[in-house]
């Protein structure tokens, strides 16, 4: 079950507009850290799972762009343009994002993964928070904030993390990749209006 805790408004249509990520900021507290290490104990211990779970996370909002018709660059649009964080993705200002001249928009993406509850041994309570600040390319003033936060009971077993640690036809219903992914149905749909 997931439910979406909020939402804030924005009154701009990002449908068939080009938009590059430039910063993402990412964390999973120590609860959900806690879920993922007892689902698979070696998931983040080398920088590589790290960087997969930063990736999959961010995907999620990416795909979902892409079905809703915006234009979403893939987060290496950039290439040797831009300076990088420890797990490859985009670390630049907005200035010097402006400078490359690469898209029409730029974004920053803050995701935040939280336990709020163990429920018991098998099922938790998270909240998966994404927040977009886009900025024309002209500007280095946010155009606004969307976000959301959408609040999930998931298994808390080996099947917490189903979609990360091995490819997926489907998201199962209660993994913490659905989590992800309602979020960024939801955060999405605000970018589009729908």
């Amino acid at each position: 079950m997931a439910t979406l805790v909020g939402a804030k408004a924005f009154g701009y249509d990002f449908t068939n507009k080009e938009i590059a990520l430039i910063n993402l900021n990412f964390n999973a507290d120590d609860g959900i850290r806690a879920i993922v290490n007892s689902s698979s104990p070696t998931f983040l211990t080398s920088s590589k799972g790290e960087a997969k779970f930063r990736f999959i996370c961010y995907y999620s909002v990416e795909s979902h762009m892409k079905q809703k018709g915006v234009n979403a660059f893939p987060f290496q649009c950039f290439g040797p343009k831009a300076s990088t964080d420890s797990y490859g993705f985009p670390n630049l200002s907005i200035s010097a994002a402006n400078r490359t001249g690469i898209a029409k928009f730029y974004y920053k993406l803050d995701i935040e993964i939280r336990l709020i509850q163990k429920v018991d041994n098998t099922k938790a309570k998270i909240a998966v928070k994404m927040v977009l600040t886009p900025f024309k390319n002209s500007s280095v003033i946010p155009m606004d904030k969307i976000d959301v936060e959408v609040e999930s009971e998931v298994l808390a077993n080996d099947l917490f993390l189903e979609g990360f640690t091995a490819n997926a036809d489907e998201i199962k219903e209660g993994t913490l990749l659905w989590a992800v992914d309602k979020a960024a149905d939801k955060l999405t749909k605000i970018m589009v209006q729908k």
